[in-house]
C-alpha cells in the first residue's frame, strides 16, 4: 500500500488537499500534509528535485502562516540555495525563492538583509522578465516597502511612484494591485508632509474602490494611512510558492492547471491595455463591452449550460488571483484565441507572449493530428496596415471584409464611437461570434499544458530575437 501512497497522482491529490485546507484557514492540517508530501518527495524524487524544492517552499509558507517564521526562514534559505544551483540564479523560480526569503526577513525585522535580497530580485526581474512585468512591479513595491521601513523615505517614494504608473498602464487603473499602489503612495506622501498630493490620491482611491466594489479586508489598499505603507502581497510567483495554489502541484500531474471538460472558455480575448489619460476613469471600458457582446452571442449560438464561461478576459480574474498562472491556464484550455488587433497590441510584449503560448499549443495539435489547424480568430480594434503586421499575424489566412467594409476601415473602436455605425458594429460582433463558434466546433483543439508566460517568447519578435521593423517592443500589456 505504501507504494500507492507515494504514487505521483496521490502526491498531487495530497498537495491540492493541503492547498484547500490552507485556503479555508485550517493551517495546522495543511502543514501536517505538507510535511508528509515533502518527506515522500525527498525519498521518491530526491532532495534537490525541482518538485521537492516546491514542496519545501510550500511547507515554509505554512510555517510562516502559523507564526513559525524563523523555521520558515531556515527552509526558504535552503530552497534558495538549491534553486540557485539546480535551476540557475536567474530562473523565475529562483527569483521567487529569493523574494519569499526577503519577505520573511522583513517580517522578523532583518530589514537590511531584506533590502539586499530585494534589490537583487528587482535587478534580475527587470533583466529576465522586463521592467513592467507584473512580477517586476511586485518586486519594486516590496523594495519600496523595505526602503520605507529603513527610513529611506525619498527612495521609497520614487519607487512607489514608478509602481503606480506601471500598475495603471499594465494592470489597469482599477486592478486591486493598482489600488494598493495608489494607497501606499498616498501614505508615503502624507508621511513626507506632501498633504495635498496625498489627499488627491486618496480621493481617487476612494472613487475607484467604490466603482469596483468593496475592497477586501486583506487588500493593502484598505489599510488606514495611520499605519503607513503596507507590505505588498507576494507577487504571483511568490504567492504560488507560499500558498501552493490549487493549480500548482509539487509533483507532475497529467492535467495540471486545466479546467474540467465542458468548463473551458470558448475563446480567450487577448488585448492591449490602454493607459489612462487622467480624464477617463476606465480607458478599456469599450473593450469590456465588446467582450460581453461577443460572449452573449456565443451563449445564444451554443448549448453551453448556465454559468459556463463563453469567453475569458483578464478582467474576469478575481482579486488576488495569480496573474501569470491564470492566464497560462486559460490559454491552455480555451478553444479559440481572439487577438484584438491595434498598433498598441503589436507593441505589447505580454500580448506577444500570450500569442506564442497559444500558437505553441496549436503547433502541438497539428503535429499530432497531421491536419491544418486554424484556431485564431482576429478582431480589428484599430486597423493596422498590412505592412506593419508582424510575421505571426501576417501568416493568418483571414478575410476581414466578410464582416463589413466599415469594420475594415474603422475597426471596432471606430464603429463603437458613432451611433451612425451601430448596425455595422452589431453585424461585425455577430459575425465574429459566429466565426468563433464555427472554429471551436470544427477544430476541437485539445487542452495543453500551461506554458509559464514569464518564460514564453514574444511572438511579435523575429526568431533571431531582433524585433520586427516596427520600433521597440514595449514591455506592457
Amino acid at each position: 500500500m505504501r507504494r500507492f501512497w507515494r504514487h505521483p497522482d496521490t502526491l498531487s491529490a495530497r498537495v491540492n488537499l493541503a492547498a484547500s485546507l490552507y485556503a479555508v484557514g485550517r493551517l495546522e492540517e495543511a502543514e501536517a500534509l505538507r510535511v508528509q508530501v515533502l518527506a515522500d518527495c525527498e525519498e521518491v524524487l530526491g532532495e534537490r528535485h525541482p518538485d521537492t524544492l516546491t514542496a519545501r517552499a510550500s511547507l515554509a509558507g505554512s510555517l510562516y502562516a502559523v507564526g513559525r517564521v524563523e523555521e520558515a526562514i531556515v527552509l526558504e534559505t535552503r530552497v534558495l540555495a538549491d534553486r540557485e544551483e539546480v535551476l540557475g540564479e536567474r530562473h523565475p523560480d529562483t527569483l521567487t525563492a529569493r523574494a519569499s526569503l526577503a519577505f520573511s526577513f522583513h517580517a522578523v525585522g532583518r530589514v537590511e538583509e531584506a533590502i539586499a535580497l530585494r534589490e537583487r530580485v528587482l535587478a534580475d526581474s527587470e533583466e529576465v522578465l522586463g521592467g513592467r512585468h507584473p512580477d517586476t512591479i511586485s518586486a519594486r513595491a516590496g523594495l519600496a516597502f523595505s526602503f520605507h521601513a529603513a527610513g529611506r523615505t525619498e527612495a521609497a517614494m520614487a519607487l512607489y511612484e514608478r509602481v503606480l504608473a506601471d500598475s495603471e498602464e499594465v494592470l489597469g487603473e482599477r486592478h486591486p494591485d493598482t489600488l494598493a499602489a495608489r494607497a501606499n503612495l498616498a501614505d508615503s506622501y502624507e508621511q513626507a508632509g506632501r498633504i495635498e498630493e496625498a489627499a488627491a490620491l486618496r480621493g481617487r482611491a476612494s472613487i475607484d474602490s467604490e466603482a469596483v466594489g468593496e475592497v477586501p479586508a486583506d487588500n493593502p489598499s484598505a489599510t488606514s494611512a495611520a499605519n503607513g505603507p503596507v507590505e505588498p502581497e507576494p507577487g504571483p510567483g511568490e504567492r504560488a510558492a507560499r500558498d501552493a495554489e490549487r493549480s500548482t502541484s509539487a509533483v507532475p500531474a497529467r492535467r495540471r492547471g486545466r479546467t474540467r471538460h465542458g468548463q473551458s472558455p470558448y475563446f480567450f480575448l487577448s488585448y492591449a491595455h490602454t493607459p489612462g489619460d487622467g480624464r477617463s476613469r476606465d480607458p478599456d471600458f469599450s473593450v469590456e463591452r465588446f467582450f460581453r457582446d461577443v460572449s452573449g452571442h456565443v451563449l445564444a449560438m451554443t448549448d453551453l449550460p448556465a454559468g459556463a464561461p463563453a469567453g475569458f478576459m483578464d478582467r474576469l480574474m478575481e482579486p488576488g488571483a495569480i496573474w501569470s498562472e491564470q492566464l497560462s491556464e486559460r490559454l491552455a484550455d480555451c478553444r479559440v484565441f481572439v487577438p484584438l488587433f491595434s498598433p498598441r497590441y503589436f507593441a505589447s510584449e505580454v500580448c506577444g507572449r500570450e500569442w506564442h503560448a497559444f500558437e505553441r499549443r496549436v503547433d502541438h495539435h497539428r503535429a499530432r493530428s497531421h491536419q491544418p489547424v486554424d484556431a485564431i480568430v482576429p478582431a480589428l480594434w484599430v486597423p493596422v496596415p498590412p505592412g506593419q503586421l508582424p510575421d505571426a499575424a501576417s501568416r493568418l489566412q483571414f478575410d476581414h471584409r466578410h464582416f463589413g467594409e466599415r469594420y475594415v476601415s474603422d475597426g471596432l473602436y471606430g464603429l463603437m464611437k458613432f451611433e451612425a455605425y451601430a448596425q455595422e458594429y452589431e453585424r461585425a460582433v455577430y459575425e465574429l461570434a459566429k466565426r468563433i463558434v464555427i472554429v471551436a466546433e470544427n477544430v476541437r483543439l485539445e487542452p495543453g499544458s500551461p506554458l509559464d508566460l514569464r518564460l514564453a517568447r514574444n511572438a511579435f519578435e523575429r526568431s533571431d530575437g531582433d524585433p520586427e521593423d516596427r520600433g521597440p517592443v514595449r514591455r506592457s500589456r
